[in-house]
């Protein structure tokens, strides 16, 4: 999750950082780099993998700090550096909120920020409300605070953000007759219409997911059974494994033994407004424990789970179960700038932001599927219709077969105490290419950027802006960056449905226009000149441009094959 969190924040960081250096003249950070190689020195595979000595992990977790203390200093003055310069004329009783996102697509995200005192008299109408750029009044909830004391708030909306930009929006007193549409919410239903979630009110999984538009129950009442047999679904089931296995889990290729399962305590409807209803769901298992908090939006068509564990056992691993009402399914798992389709037999395999398993439905006989997306987990299997995500392994720290743990020694376990991470459930129909699955893991991994502002009437810069846009929904823009050798500022984008595509990126606040050709989950960068009369060029991943190398795409078919000896190690 370290690892995650980091490679996100630096990028979100370089993105701002190049776009305030050209926009305002804010100084771009010199120290990137210590930052990036803290980050990728901890992915050696060992301690990335969780294989390392418990004192590598100190050493980890302080690098892992440096490289996220200058991402959210890099991050905070470029974003304060545009906030400053966005004209905001002053109103009473109104608070500014400046949102930017980070992505290169239009977004409509659940965004959320403590504030302090709510603005006069918010509170003895019918709450605040949120009036963007436009002048369109949009509903706000007031959530629970990160503090537990008087005169702190923490709100919550959905924002509709321009692609890599940013949206202006005041925080104002509500009208009293101002009334906003909530979703159906009890302790055990959570329905926006589209969705209808139910929670089982003895076991705390999810007895029932339907697409209410499309006819289909999302999870199968069975299992891996046959299409007649009886049973209750028990979606988001979190199972206990016996892991006897060392560190690594030399030989082990599927963790199945399933020798417990997590009893309910508690389920309540903790949040209900016009921004989002949440269930919480609380269960134990011996000495541990494990909340989910399954999310609602009104018009957002997936589900978030917010989980926190605090985990007490040892030689055991935790899974959560996804039985799926699929027949002719396909499990696609996401890999670097990529993706990459496994068979379904239950073994462990490696993933990473996302896993879509997608096939016909046994309701309806149309293609459908479902995106399991996450903001920190590595690790899944799926069993012929069933997903399990891997949340967490026990064994000994560096515990090397075959060397044998001595009876009634005294060891250190992986993954003790409390952790957290979220997962999101995106039911689609068809399959993922189409579902916006790439972008919406995308989303969840890199969250918009919220700063609570103040009045600039003698700002230049105006309070909804877009600065750069791409075309085609299968090309996303993953680096935009500042040059190592100069002041050109660097953009690279891949393909990602593997599907050959001629896409154009446009750079509006710079009047600039990328036309490219992108082959099959193929990666480009380009490097853009500060010089507005110079071209824009496309380099290699190390920004050497390709022309200086002969590498131009329209140069490679004139030469010859590249003949690679495979032979060798």
């Amino acid at each position: 999750r370290w690892n995650r969190e980091g490679e996100n924040r630096l990028l979100a960081a370089e993105k701002w950082a190049a776009i305030a250096a050209r926009i305002t003249g804010h100084p771009y950070p010199d120290n990137f780099d210590r930052a990036w190689k803290n980050v990728l020195f901890n992915q050696f595979h060992d301690i990335l993998a969780g294989t390392s000595l418990p004192t590598a992990y100190d050493d980890a977790l302080h690098q892992h700090g440096e490289a996220m203390a200058i991402a959210d200093r890099a991050l905070n003055y470029a974003t304060q550096s545009l906030a400053w310069n966005v004209e905001i004329p002053q109103e009473n009783d109104v608070t500014p909120i400046v949102v930017f996102n980070p992505h290169a697509w239009q977004s409509r995200t659940n965004v959320e920020l403590e504030f302090g005192k709510l603005p006069e008299n918010a509170a003895s109408l019918s709450g605040p409300v949120l009036i963007d750029d436009s002048g369109r009044r949009l509903p706000v909830q007031t959530v629970r605070s990160e503090t537990t004391s008087n005169g702190r708030h923490r709100l919550s909306f959905i924002a509709d953000l321009p692609s890599l930009g940013y949206r202006t929006y005041r925080l104002a007193p509500g009208a009293a007759d101002e009334q906003w549409p909530q979703i159906e919410a009890s302790d055990f239903v959570l329905d926006n219409g589209r969705l209808r979630l139910e929670i089982d009110p003895r076991s705390g999984a999810i007895a029932s997911l339907r697409d209410q538009l499309h006819g289909v129950e999302v999870f199968a009442k069975d299992a891996v059974g046959g299409p007649d047999a009886v049973g209750e679904s028990t979606a988001a089931r979190p199972v206990v494994l016996e892991d006897r296995s060392d560190t690594w889990s030399h030989n082990v290729f599927r963790f199945d033994d399933v020798i417990g399962e997590f009893e309910l305590c508690d389920v309540q409807l903790v949040e209900h407004g016009p921004v989002k209803s949440v269930i919480r769901v609380g269960s134990a298992y011996q000495s541990s424990s494990l909340v989910q908090d399954f999310t609602m939006y009104p018009n957002l068509e997936k589900i978030d789970v917010h989980v926190t564990v605090d985990w007490r056992e040892q030689f055991k691993a935790l899974k959560l179960r996804f039985p799926l009402n699929l027949n002719h399914m396909s499990a696609v798992y996401e890999v670097p700038y990529g993706h990459i389709e496994r068979f379904a037999n239950g073994e462990e395999d490696p993933g990473q932001r996302w896993l879509d398993v997608s096939g016909t439905s046994r309701d309806s006989g149309e293609g459908y599927g479902l995106s399991l997306l996450n903001d920190g987990k590595y690790s899944f299997d799926v069993y012929i219709r069933e997903i399990g995500l891997t949340v967490l392994r026990s064994p000994i720290y560096a515990h090397h077969i075959p060397a044998e743990p001595e009876p009634g020694g005294q060891y250190q376990f992986v993954d003790q105490g409390i952790q957290r991470f979220t997962y999101t459930l995106l039911p689609h129909v068809g399959g993922w290419t189409t579902a916006g699955t790439v972008r919406r893991a995308a989303e969840l991994n890199q969250r918009p950027t919220a700063l609570i502002s103040t009045y600039h009437p003698h700002g230049t810069l105006p309070q909804c802006a877009s600065f750069v846009q791409v075309d085609r929904d299968n090309v996303n823009v993953t680096a935009l960056k500042q040059a190592e050798g100069s002041d050109d500022m660097i953009l690279r984008c891949y393909e990602t449905s593997r599907m050959a595509t001629m896409a154009t990126i446009t750079l509006p606040q710079w009047n600039r226009t990328i036309s490219v050709r992108l082959g099959p989950c193929e990666i480009k960068t380009f490097r853009i000149p500060r010089d507005a009369d110079s071209a824009v060029v496309e380099t290699n991943l190390l920004e050497t441009d390709l022309v200086e190398t002969g590498l131009l795409q329209t140069d490679l078919l004139k030469t010859d094959p590249i003949k690679i000896d495979v032979s060798a190690e």
